[in-house]
C-alpha cells in the first residue's frame, strides 16, 4: 500500500490541554488541526493519532473517526512505537505531515526520527506547541534548518 500523504497528530491530548495558551488558544489550535484533518479525510489519505501513554484520552475537542488508527508512545518519539514505524514503513508515503505538541519534546523528537528514516517531513508551523511560547517559533526554524519543510495552516490549506 503506498500513499502520498500522512497525517500524524501527535500527543494532543486531555492532559496536554494546559499547554496551548489557555482555553482561546487550545480551541484556535484544535479548529485549526481539526480543519487540516477535515482535508486529509476529505482526500480520503491517512492520519495516525499518536498518544504519550499515561497522558490520558485524546482532547475530546479533536475530531477523530471511530476507525482511525491511534497509537499509544513511551517516549518522545513516535518513530520508536514498533507497529506505528512498521505501518508507516508499508505505507511507503511520500510526504508526512505532523502537528501536535510539546515542540521542544515530542514533536521535535518524532520530526528528528522520520528525517532521520529519510522521510519528507512538513511541520504545519503554528499547529504545534510548548508552554513557552517563544519554543514554538524556534524549533520551527531549527526543524526547517534539520530538513522538515514548513507550513502555515492558510498555505497547507491553499496546497491540498
Amino acid at each position: 500500500m503506498s500513499a502520498d500523504n500522512l497525517l500524524l497528530v501527535v500527543d494532543v491530548q486531555e492532559q496536554s490541554k494546559l499547554f496551548w495558551g489557555g482555553k482561546a488558544g487550545q480551541t484556535r489550535r484544535i479548529n485549526q488541526i481539526n480543519r487540516i484533518i477535515k482535508t486529509f479525510e476529505k482526500s480520503n489519505e491517512p492520519i495516525f493519532y499518536i498518544k504519550q501513554e499515561n497522558h490520558g484520552s485524546l482532547s475530546p475537542q479533536l475530531e477523530v473517526a471511530d476507525s482511525a488508527p491511534v497509537y499509544t508512545k513511551k517516549f518522545a518519539s513516535a518513530f520508536t512505537q514498533s507497529n506505528l514505524v512498521q505501518r508507516i514503513h508499508e505505507m511507503r508515503p511520500k510526504n508526512i505531515f505532523v502537528v501536535g505538541l510539546m515542540s521542544q519534546t515530542c514533536l521535535k523528537a518524532t520530526v528528528q526520527s522520520a528525517l532521520d528514516e529519510k522521510y519528507s517531513i512538513t511541520l504545519i508551523s503554528y499547529n504545534h506547541d510548548s508552554v513557552v511560547k517563544p519554543i514554538r517559533e524556534h524549533y520551527n526554524h531549527l526543524l526547517t534548518k534539520l530538513g522538515a519543510h514548513r507550513l502555515t495552516t492558510d498555505e497547507f490549506l491553499l496546497v491540498k
